[in-house]
């Protein structure tokens, strides 16, 4: 019945037909399978609240999760449990503490936060696994990180289950492009994605969104992109330098470690 419904569409970017491509990525990236999509990190986020709605009931999330977090956790009908932290990014202490004490099965974690601040997300993924509890990241704002020196880690390097790239906002790719992540080390599948995926994303995908995408991970990795990122590292680097004989008229706040993000303080 479902092939006889599918027929009446015209489906020209299908999965299968641009299985290659997705092919390509897992080997840029070094993971199992990446995803790519045309309906934004939203579209991540919500599979991935999906996908472990499939095998689990309570989730861990912090306080500076999108609202597409928030919209994923009411679609797949998990229970939230809001991590308790003195700020919207919870550190790394705190996220171990609720995890010990929540009884929570899963925990989806928005890192870094937007305004770039990094906590040790491999001693949480760990802690993860030794407790067999999911890790999904929400990095968004991190997708940037896999083409940068290995010292900022992507959430796929360190062992979490389901990561999500929003491509726009780092890699230069048009708005709308995303990926979503399946390391090596998850226990989610590429039949399980596939069952909750098409949920989220339209029969007609867009060429142009899945050739900017391709051209910003094709530049991203490339020794051209590598130069800009590293060109672009330096000049941070030097305002930093400038801000610091400044005093307190405009200076930067130290916790951002993103190398690629300076948030200005005054006062």
């Amino acid at each position: 019945m479902s092939q006889e419904i599918y027929q009446y569409d015209v489906p020209f970017l299908t999965r299968p037909r641009t299985e290659n491509i997705e092919k390509h990525f897992s080997q840029l990236y070094g993971t199992k399978h990446t995803f790519w999509l045309t309906g934004g990190g939203t579209q991540g986020v919500l599979t991935a609240c999906a996908l472990l709605g499939t095998q689990y009931q309570r989730v861990a999330i912090a306080l500076n999760s999108h609202i597409s977090v928030i919209n994923g956790i009411i679609l797949a009908g998990l229970e939230p449990y809001f991590i308790p932290s003195k700020s919207l990014m919870p550190t790394t202490e705190e996220v171990i503490s609720a995890l010990e004490t929540s009884g929570v099965s899963a925990l989806l974690l928005t890192h870094p936060s937007y305004e770039g601040v990094t906590i040790d997300l491999a001693k949480i993924a760990n802690y993860c696994r030794n407790q067999d509890i999911a890790l999904a990241v929400d990095e968004a704002h991190g997708s940037h990180f896999p083409f940068l020196d290995q010292q900022w880690q992507s959430a796929i390097s360190v062992g979490a289950d389901i990561v999500t790239h929003s491509m726009h906002k780092y890699t230069g790719s048009l708005v709308q492009t995303a990926l979503l992540h399946l390391p090596n080390s998850s226990r989610f599948t590429m039949e399980q994605v596939m069952g909750v995926l098409p949920l989220f994303e339209t029969t007609t995908r867009s060429n142009l969104l899945m050739l900017s995408l391709e051209d910003a991970i094709k530049k991203g990795y490339s020794a051209e992109g590598q130069a800009l990122f590293e060109q672009a590292i330096r000049e941070c680097d030097r305002l930093r330098s400038q801000l610091d004989s400044y005093g307190k008229v405009l200076t930067y706040d130290a916790q951002v470690r993103d190398p690629l993000k300076i948030f200005l303080k005054s006062d």
